[in-house]
């Protein structure tokens, strides 16, 4: 356990010591203290004596760490040491009895019981998908309307969660690495907020609500002990918190294309009474928003809950959600009306393609993925059957070779009809289209069936390939689509 120099300055404040102080340093880095002697180099130490350069005021107390300073007048060092002696001791009991706690599965609850004789501020902690996992009981409920709220329903709700994100900055709070304090937020209340980070993702939030008094300067420091044994609970208990984590890790397995033997994917996909042949579908959702995601976390836990036979994961910025078609026992279409309710207006989403081999979810993983990005609709789940074509061009114009793929001729035709304000371009286009349908062609572009004739007879003239060979005719078709990239 570290402690910074503004945890014995508030320390020794709550014991009416009066103070002048020097902390620029100002990072959690103290283990232990000493009496002041010639050597005051180990920054893990905050040395007390009497004096630094004036022996003739023996009633003052220098606190020292490196360059932060503490100064006391009309004091003893002795007592002003056993006060800081017993902070360290009271800090680490503290420490101590959280991490006993951590093992329990009531522990986060433990956890926030224990830290209220050492902050006295409301506390609570919600996990990513707006679930209040554990608040102070200390406090009466409505000590603010948004406490009540998180008190009372035990999770942030939707129109809230879309009020934090209008006002903005919501994305810049869950960018965040560790504690951090925000003199401002739409209740009205300053808060200092922490991740509770776990296999680089935030698992959990953890909140300091000041709405009585204001958070004092050493708790963001306290705030990082505390951090740490959350952390301990939720990696002792990881299992409780992901639904079907197994399931989850064979996900993040087959998407990041490792091998795993048909035997464990067997063994695995049995405990909840799946196949490896089974039908799957996969799809993919993103948040388009500015910094970190608001409202994908939450949505992917109302997909969990509300669909069966499925499993969410984040991968990368995407939440992704695998369906086991054969368990559902609906269409699909029924599927895609249930996640549209869901999602709102909030996501961008794209389905795959059914498939019948788990073993195969990266390759369908990537054209939900496709998918989603060729439809760029929010609040409606994109289809493969529809985007299919687009799918395909977006893949196309991404090979830079494609220009001199497409087939001379039709190069040519296209010079003639800039040069000459002919349209023989777009009337082959729509004959290959057609199959050479000379009566569909006609209504098509809205002339006389003979002009067709007469269109069709002079472009076989102006190219040197057979318009009418199967093979040639699939090629200049595909040159189209090259040409318009």
């Amino acid at each position: 356990m570290n402690l910074s120099m503004w945890n014995i300055h508030d320390w020794l404040q709550d014991k009416g010591y009066k103070m002048l102080t020097f902390i620029t340093y100002n990072n959690a880095v103290l283990k232990s203290a000493r009496i002041l002697n010639a050597d005051v180099s180990d920054i893990n130490i905050v040395y007390v004596g009497n004096n630094i350069n004036d022996s003739r005021k023996l009633d003052s107390v220098f606190l020292v760490n490196g360059r932060d300073i503490i100064y006391i007048d009309d004091a003893d060092h002795e007592t002003v040491f056993n006060e800081v002696t017993q902070m360290f001791e009271f800090y680490s009991s503290w420490e101590l009895e959280m991490n006993k706690s951590a093992l329990y599965n009531n522990g986060l609850q433990k956890i926030i019981e224990l830290s209220h004789p050492v902050f006295d501020i409301p506390i609570f902690i919600y996990d990513k998908y707006g679930k209040v996992l554990a608040i102070s009981e200390e406090y009466p409920v409505d000590l603010h309307y948004h406490w009540e709220e998180l008190y009372t329903l035990r999770y942030i709700p939707d129109n809230r969660m879309e009020e934090l994100k209008q006002y903005g900055g919501l994305s810049d709070v869950f960018d965040k690495k560790g504690p951090t304090y925000f003199d401002d937020s739409p209740f009205g209340v300053p808060y200092l907020y922490s991740p509770i980070i776990i296999n680089n993702e935030a698992m959990a939030h953890l909140v300091f609500f000041a709405a009585l008094k204001p958070i004092p300067e050493d708790a963001i420091y306290l705030m990082g002990i505390m951090v740490e044994t959350i952390k301990s609970h939720f990696q002792i208990h990881y299992a409780d918190y992901v639904y079907n984590y197994q399931i989850a890790s064979l996900m993040f397995s087959m998407l990041e294309k490792k091998d795993i033997s048909d035997n464990i994917l067997i063994a695995e996909l049995y405990r909840i009474n799946w196949k490896i042949n089974d039908s799957y579908v996969i799809l993919t959702f993103f948040e388009p928003v500015d910094g970190k995601p608001v409202m994908r976390d939450r949505i992917g836990n109302k997909l969990q809950e509300n669909i069966k036979h499925c499993q969410k994961i984040l991968f990368g910025e995407y939440l992704v959600l695998l369906v086991n078609l054969s368990k559902y026992g609906s269409e699909i279409q029924h599927l895609l009306r249930q996640i549209n309710q869901i999602i709102g207006l909030h996501l961008r989403s794209g389905c795959s393609y059914p498939f019948d081999d788990f073993k195969k979810m990266s390759f369908y993983y990537t054209q939900a993925l496709l998918t989603m990005n060729a439809s760029q609709r929010i609040g409606e789940v994109a289809h493969i059957n529809d985007y299919a074509l687009p799918v395909i061009n977006n893949l196309l114009s991404e090979n830079v070779l494609l220009n001199s793929l497409i087939h001379p001729d039709l190069l040519s035709l296209r010079s003639y009809d800039l040069e000459h304000h002919t349209d023989f371009c777009d009337t082959l286009k729509v004959y290959l289209a057609s199959s050479g349908n000379l009566s569909v062609l006609a209504k098509e572009i809205h002339i006389h069936r003979n002009t067709a004739i007469y269109r069709i007879h002079r472009i076989k003239e102006l190219v040197h390939c057979d318009i009418e060979d199967p093979e040639i005719r699939e090629y200049l078709f595909l040159s189209f689509h090259f040409m318009n990239k």
